[in-house]
C-alpha cells in the first residue's frame, strides 16, 4: 500500500510529459519581429505572412525545375503568383510547357494556354500536379503521360536522316548459250539485264534495261522502266516521276507512266508499321504497365499518375486479346482486356495512308494506253475503326 502513491505520481507525470510534447509538435513557427533592427526612415514591412504555411510573397524565383522525375533546368527563373488558397503557383509560358515535353496538339487546345492570366497547371493540363518546395527552391511537376509528346519505340528523328552521297550503281545478270547444229553452223543466244541508278542529293534516278542478241536477229535493247524519285520527309511520302505502279491498297495495282505522290511506310519505325490497337488507361500513382498476349509479354513501360496512352505496339501475326496489367507504386494491380483482331486493310489510330497518281496506263498495246487518275485513302480512327476509299478517272487518248 505504501507504493500506491508513487505509482500514481508516475502515471500523472508521464501524462503531462506526453501532453507537453504533443503540444510542441503541433505548435506553429513564429517570426520574432524584435530581431530586426528598426529604422524609422524605411517604410513598414508586413512580416505576418512568414508566420503562415506557404506564405512567401509572389515574384520571380530561381528554381530547380523537375517534370515527371527529370530535371529540365537546375536554375530556371520562374514567376509565381498567389492563388485563391494563398499558395504560390508558377506562371509558365507555352514555350516552357513545350520544353517540358507537352504535346503541341494538346497545348493548342488547352483553355488559356496562350493568355497572360497565368492559369493553374491543372486547369491547363487536367491531372497535372505542382509542388513548389520554397525551402529548397525546387519546382516539381507531374504531367499525365497521355498529354506528353510521345516518341514511338525505335523512332529516329527525321533531323538525323541523311540523303546519302552522290553515286552511281549498277546490277547486272548475264546468261548465254552456244550450240552447234548438224549442218555445222553455230547458234548463239545472249541475254543481259541491267538495273542501274544515279543518286544526286535527294533525287534518285533508276532504270531497268535488257539486251537480247542471237545469231538470227539484230541485238535488241529494251527499257522496261525508268523513273525519278525522291523522299518528302516532312510528309513521310515519296514523289515518283516516270514508270511506276499504283499502290494496290484499295484498287488493283496497275503499271502507268506519269507522276505519283504516296505515303511511304519505309519512313515509319517498326513500331508504327502494320496494325496494332491503341491502349488507354489511368494510373493512380507512378505505375508499371505490362501488356501480354497468350501469356507472353509484348510491352512494358512506366507511366506517371493520370491518363496514359500506348500506341507503339509492334504488330503481331497471332490473334488473341491483349491483357493489360497496371501495377501501382503501392502494390495494387488492376487488370483489363484490350480486344485485338486485324485484317489487311486496318490502320492504326491516327495513321493516314494515301496514293495519288496521274498519267497514262501502261500496256504492251500502244493503242490501249488511256489517260488515268487515281486517288486512294486509308485512315485509322479510335475503337479499331478504319475508313478507306478511292476515286478513279479514265480518259480516252486525244
Amino acid at each position: 500500500m505504501r507504493h500506491g502513491p508513487a505509482h500514481t505520481v508516475t502515471i500523472v507525470s508521464l501524462s503531462i510529459l506526453l501532453g507537453g510534447q504533443s503540444a510542441l509538435l503541433h505548435a506553429q513557427a513564429t517570426f520574432n519581429m524584435d530581431l530586426l533592427e528598426k529604422n524609422d526612415h524605411l517604410p513598414a514591412v508586413d512580416l505576418q505572412r512568414f508566420n503562415q504555411q506557404a506564405g512567401q510573397p509572389p515574384g520571380a524565383y530561381p528554381v530547380s525545375w523537375q517534370v515527371n522525375g527529370v530535371t529540365l533546368d537546375a536554375r530556371k527563373t520562374v514567376t509565381f503568383r498567389q492563388n485563391d488558397r494563398g499558395q504560390l503557383t508558377p506562371c509558365l509560358k507555352p514555350e516552357d510547357l513545350l520544353q517540358a515535353g507537352v504535346n503541341p496538339a494538346v497545348l493548342s487546345q488547352a483553355p488559356g494556354a496562350t493568355s497572360r492570366s497565368c492559369p493553374e497547371l491543372n486547369a491547363l493540363l487536367p491531372g497535372s500536379t505542382v509542388n513548389f518546395d520554397f525551402a529548397h527552391q525546387r519546382l516539381v511537376m507531374t504531367i499525365p503521360q497521355a498529354l506528353m509528346t510521345h516518341r514511338a519505340r525505335d523512332n529516329v528523328p527525321s533531323a538525323l536522316w541523311d540523303e546519302g552521297i552522290s553515286a552511281f550503281q549498277s546490277n547486272y545478270r548475264y546468261s548465254g548459250a552456244s550450240q552447234r547444229t548438224r549442218e555445222g553452223s553455230t547458234e548463239r543466244d545472249n541475254y543481259l539485264m541491267l538495273k542501274s541508278g544515279v543518286n544526286v542529293g535527294a533525287w534518285r534516278l533508276r532504270a531497268s534495261n535488257s539486251l537480247t542478241a542471237n545469231s538470227d536477229d539484230k541485238p535488241q535493247w529494251t527499257t522496261s522502266g525508268a523513273w525519278l524519285e525522291r523522299d518528302l520527309t516532312r510528309w513521310q511520302s515519296e514523289l515518283t516521276l516516270g514508270d511506276t505502279f499504283t499502290s494496290g491498297d484499295v484498287f488493283d495495282a496497275v503499271q502507268f507512266q506519269g507522276i505519283s505522290l504516296a505515303s511511304s511506310d519505309a519512313m515509319l519505325p517498326d513500331s508504327q508499321k502494320g496494325f496494332a490497337p491503341t491502349i488507354r488507361g489511368i494510373a493512380r500513382t507512378n505505375a508499371q504497365v505490362t501488356v501480354r498476349q497468350n501469356g507472353y509479354v509484348l510491352y512494358q513501360t512506366y507511366v506517371t499518375p493520370g491518363a496514359f496512352v500506348i500506341d507503339d505496339l509492334y504488330p503481331t501475326a497471332s490473334s488473341g486479346n491483349l491483357e493489360v496489367a497496371v501495377k501501382e507504386s503501392d502494390g495494387e494491380i488492376r487488370r483489363f482486356t484490350q480486344p485485338y483482331a486485324s485484317v489487311t486493310s486496318m490502320q492504326r489510330e491516327g495513321s493516314l495512308k494515301y496514293n495519288l497518281v496521274a498519267g497514262r496506263y501502261h500496256s504492251d498495246d500502244a493503242s490501249q494506253r488511256p489517260l488515268m487518275m487515281q486517288l486512294s485513302l486509308m485512315r485509322g480512327f479510335a475503337h479499331n475503326l478504319t475508313l478507306f476509299g478511292g476515286l478513279q478517272e479514265r480518259g480516252a487518248i486525244p
